[in-house]
């Protein structure tokens, strides 16, 4: 066997070596991606429970709240609130929910598990595309890796 041919076989043997490396690789960032976004969706699960429990209404409606609220206008409410709280500090008061009728807390809460979920789901979206970057990455760098020197 000459020189070439030995070159070219242990060459061959490292391509494929890499491959199978590749596949384990990817497949430990995928359940490695699996667990994160089930983590998240637990969590995304909690705010919602933990929203229904404290407005007495079901998981169902809770999420169908979260779903229909438009937080630009929440938030100048929220802005509102703030202000407000800030007043009545600046004039000694303990600032709690009694200050504020049941119509506004329950408002408020829904844009506050709203913007929590949000993040949530952007954090989501941010992990899958970093995943499938990092794939391009990977797959960029074996096929510079496999090209013949």
């Amino acid at each position: 066997m000459t020189y070439w041919d030995k070159r070219q076989q242990n060459q061959k043997k490292y391509i494929e070596q890499n491959l199978k490396d590749d596949k384990a690789f990817s497949a430990k960032l995928e359940k490695y991606y699996e667990r994160t976004i089930a983590e998240i969706n637990r969590d995304i699960k909690s705010e919602l429970y933990s929203f229904a429990v404290r407005d007495g209404i079901s998981y169902a409606e809770a999420r169908k709240k979260v779903s229909k609220a438009d937080t630009a206008l929440y938030k100048k409410e929220a802005a509102e609130v703030v202000r407000h709280a800030s007043e009545l500090r600046k004039q000694g008061k303990h600032v709690s929910y009694a200050d504020y009728s049941d119509e506004v807390n329950e408002r408020m809460r829904l844009y506050n598990v709203t913007m929590r979920i949000n993040r949530l789901e952007y954090l989501k979206s941010v992990i899958g595309m970093r995943l499938v970057e990092l794939g391009a990455d990977i797959n960029l760098s074996l096929i510079h890796i496999s090209e013949p020197t």
